[in-house]
């Protein structure tokens, strides 16, 4: 039980302000709409202390938008999606990616100068993208200039009020439920109403949920706590984005050091000065940021370390104070003399990927009450941003925003009635201290609680743990601190509450969400979505599937295609024995222990065929089976159900026998350091299913295809001229940001791969002996691959040798499939006519 609203008064009996278009939040997204409504109506924006204190003003990376002439909107979206996980709303994706440009160009009208080279506007790439799409402004400025020339902007207009010091507390409903307005406080003025026909939501994240966290001190996700407690919904709270890379010193606030550091060289290592990220992926430091943090915590509690150090002495930038002014003047400012010395770094909380629920005008369930930015949640980012996303949907979504709200100002919000009962506040009384402390003590009981148990990782009974400490700490000891504090205190345990049964209801790895207890992601054609709302002081749980985007495609098309090509103009044998209206259950079963994967894509087969059909898994992919266990029940016409056996079970089979082989290599090998990769080496067009089955299996994936990564065969270096000359051309055109792997097949060419100072070297069919001696000479400069002739045999003596990788091609191209079937229930003669009558059980196998 929360109450409905944060301080208990009269709103008839406070000051009274009224606009057209009330925004609340002065970064990027509050800005720019602002700058789009002024055209409209009067625009006011309420901002907690300056206007500067935002997520914007800290953002180092750049903007990401397809103005390259090798880049498209099409490249893009293709990036968010597979960044996202599967949860993007692809068409909220498709406006951002291709209005994206555009709103650059806007920006660049407004005054914002954008970093170039030789006149042209300096593009870089950044980790997950395949592009280079990131304009930046003075080198890692990019926030602040963006900030400048927008408000800038915003100065210009008559018609836009600014009112700094003003914090939210609560929505204003009428009695029909619509959005007029919100309460806030001022520490000069009390309590003010502000009346509005729009009301805009754009405070930001709630970064400071977390003890560490690269947000400034104001995201405290106000605008998310006040407009569940409207009767907002609110989504995807449990995705939060940790950043590998804060500069972590003892006194001072975590310091964002950006992910370019290392897309220009810089490498981790730990307490004990050896280098760590090879042996946890084949990208090294360039991996994606959820692999990268987690790294970083492992390697910290492996040494007993508050950090790791980014080693800056292996950067390719001769010139690190011009390249990255900002992180090289705060380094400085505490000592830290880069780029000389290594900097402390540890993960800290980021950007939040959920928020309020909105449409794609950003639109809330509360007629004129709107959302965007951090705030919002579209669906654009899905389970985990990718890189630069975050200003850009900023711009993007915040015109869409202002052409939904114009019907709604003809309303006359100071002539509404305010619906507030009085007997639904927190506090019943405003606070009264005039120090923050008590407050603060409460906000930092939080924060512990959520980094500890809700942080980086989570697992059940971690969650079970900050459940019941979050319902132990009391908000009241608040009231003797200041009223912002204790509005942020209040609103800090509200939604530390919520994202903790966000991440215990998420049964799985995804994106920003990481359960030790449940490590990999559970489904491959769908997911899961948790919407939360407030229903009278309650909260209520909405439960939706959500067919993922860019391989839930994939899958969809797949299915669709083995069926018309198994049942072709019909079935002849079904229809002609069972009548349309026949109705059964059957039994999928497996006969031999196992690891199951593809039972999401069983289930998408007969809801393919037949939509009516119900499909009720028992197991999840991943999750080890003995003999005789039921996989899934399956209810529906028996025609249906029999004409989709085949295609079920084909998929099922295949996948399950790839994640058990899978499985039994990843066990042998346990307790050494190498890691069981895949190949290409795939069936032609179930590609994207079968290293599905290897993640389900505990493997991990080797490039996707032939344009994620890099690797010099024997071929492109025997074309080249040679490893060197092949390594040297490659490095010409391909991103600073991509790894190069070298396949050599002796230890000349070892030598000759080191010389090169290839970032990968794939040691190919060589024998242990010679692999080992390999391994020697390499001596910790690159990441080591063995591959060829690799069976379960001779695993574990490969992984003796102490090579980083292991890549099996056996694991797809010769693998035995798992024994399952199908039990139908038999319906006795007389129910063919539609009678009822026993039923008994028939066995149809495989």
């Amino acid at each position: 039980m929360f109450p409905r609203y944060l301080v208990k008064c009269d709103p008839a009996t406070l000051s009274s302000h009224e606009t057209d278009f009330l925004i609340v939040g002065s970064g990027i997204a509050g800005l720019y709409t602002a700058l789009k409504a002024v055209t409209y109506g009067r625009v006011t924006i309420l901002t907690k202390r300056k206007v500067s204190d935002s997520n914007t003003q800290l953002a180092q990376g750049g903007i990401a938008a397809a103005i390259g002439h090798r880049d498209s909107p099409t490249l893009h979206l293709q990036d968010t999606l597979i960044a996202g996980a599967g949860l993007n709303d692809i068409e909220a994706v498709k406006i951002m990616v291709s209005e994206g440009p555009g709103r650059v160009e806007e920006l660049i009208a407004m005054g914002t100068q954008f970093d170039k080279i030789e006149g042209a506007l300096a593009l870089t790439r950044e980790g997950a993208h395949s592009r280079r799409r990131v304009l930046h402004a003075s080198g890692d400025a990019t926030g602040e200039e963006i900030r400048r020339s927008l408000f800038d902007q915003c100065k210009k207009h008559k018609d836009i009020t600014i009112l700094e010091g003003t914090q939210v507390s609560d929505i204003l409903r009428n009695r029909e439920g619509h959005c007029i307005g919100v309460v806030a406080w001022h520490a000069e003025k009390g309590l003010h109403k502000f009346c509005a026909a729009v009301t805009v939501l754009a405070t930001g994240g709630n970064g400071q949920l977390y003890k560490y966290s690269t947000n400034p001190e104001v995201t405290t996700g106000d605008g998310i706590a006040a407009a569940y407690r409207a009767g907002a919904e609110v989504m995807d709270l449990e995705f939060i984005q940790f950043h590998p890379t804060a500069l972590t010193q003892k006194g001072i606030p975590p310091f964002l050091i950006s992910e370019a550091v290392r897309g220009e060289g810089a490498q981790l290592i730990n307490a004990d000065g050896v280098r760590f990220m090879p042996k946890y992926h084949q990208l090294a430091e360039l991996a994606p940021r959820d692999v990268v943090a987690l790294a970083i915590w492992k390697e910290m509690m492996n040494t007993g370390a508050s950090s790791v150090f980014l080693d800056l002495g292996t950067m390719k930038t001769s010139d690190f104070a011009t390249r990255f002014p900002m992180i090289y003047k705060t380094c400085r400012s505490f000592g830290i003399h880069v780029p000389e010395e290594k900097i402390p770094v540890a993960p800290a909380a980021h950007y939040l990927m959920g928020g309020v629920r909105t449409d794609l005008k950003g639109r809330t369930n509360i007629p004129r009450l709107f959302a965007c930015g951090e705030t919002a949640c579209n669906g654009v980012h899905g389970a985990n941003r990718l890189a630069s996303n975050s200003l850009l949907e900023g711009l993007v979504f915040g015109s869409h925003i202002v052409e939904a709200a114009k019907p709604y100002l003809t309303k006359k919000p100071a002539q509404e009635i305010a619906h507030f009962p009085s007997d639904q506040a927190l506090f019943e009384t405003l606070p009264s201290g005039e120090e923050p402390c008590e407050a603060e003590k409460v906000a930092q009981k939080i924060q512990k609680v959520m980094w500890e148990s809700v942080g980086l990782w989570r697992s059940g009974d971690t969650l079970k743990k900050a459940h019941r400490e979050l319902e132990e700490i009391s908000v009241e000891p608040a009231l003797h601190g200041t009223v912002t504090r204790a509005f942020e205190a209040a609103n800090m345990l509200l939604l530390g509450q919520l994202t903790v049964r966000a991440a215990d209801l998420r049964k799985e790895s995804r994106g920003g969400h990481y359960r030790v207890d449940e490590p990999e992601s559970r489904s491959l054609c769908c997911a899961t979505l948790f919407k939360y709302c407030n229903r009278l002081g309650a909260l209520r749980i909405k439960k939706e599937w959500k067919q993922l985007g860019l391989f839930g495609s994939e899958v969809r098309e797949l299915v669709s295609r083995a069926l018309r090509e198994d049942i072709g103009y019909g079935d002849l044998t079904t229809s002609s024995l069972l009548p349309t209206q026949i109705t059964t259950k059957a039994f999928i079963h497996v006969k031999e222990e196992g690891v199951i994967a593809g039972i999401d894509v069983a289930k998408e087969v007969f809801l393919t065929l037949d939509p009516s059909i119900t499909f009720e898994a028992k197991v999840e992919d991943g999750q080890k089976v003995k003999a005789g266990d039921v996989l899934a029940e399956v209810s529906g016409t028996a025609r249906s159900i029999l004409m989709a056996e085949r295609v079920a079970l084909n998929f099922l089979q295949h996948l399950s026998g790839i994640a058990t082989k899978t499985a039994r290599c990843v066990e042998k090998i346990t307790y050494y350091q190498a890691r069981i990769v895949d190949t290409r080496k795939t069936t032609p067009g179930l590609r994207v299913l079968e290293k599905h089955a290897v993640r389900m299996g505990g493997g991990k994936n080797h490039r996707f295809g032939l344009f994620d990564g890099a690797l010099l065969k024997d071929n492109h270096i025997r074309l080249a001229g040679g490893i060197q000359q092949a390594v040297s051309q490659a490095r010409q055109s391909i991103p600073h940001t991509v790894k190069i792997e070298v396949e050599v097949e002796d230890l000349t060419a070892v030598t000759e791969a080191l010389e090169a100072k290839a970032d990968i070297i794939m040691l190919d069919n060589m024998s242990l002996d010679m692999m080992k001696e390999a391994v020697r000479l390499i001596g910790g400069k690159a990441i080591i691959e063995a591959s060829g002739s690799i069976t379960e045999d001779n695993i574990v003596e490969v992984a003796k040798t102490g090579v980083h990788f292991i890549s099996m091609g056996a694991l797809t191209h010769t693998v035995k499939a798992l024994d399952i079937s199908l039990d139908v229930e038999m319906i006795k003669k007389g129910n063919r006519h539609g009678q009822t009558g026993d039923s008994e059980s028939a066995e149809r196998s495989l």
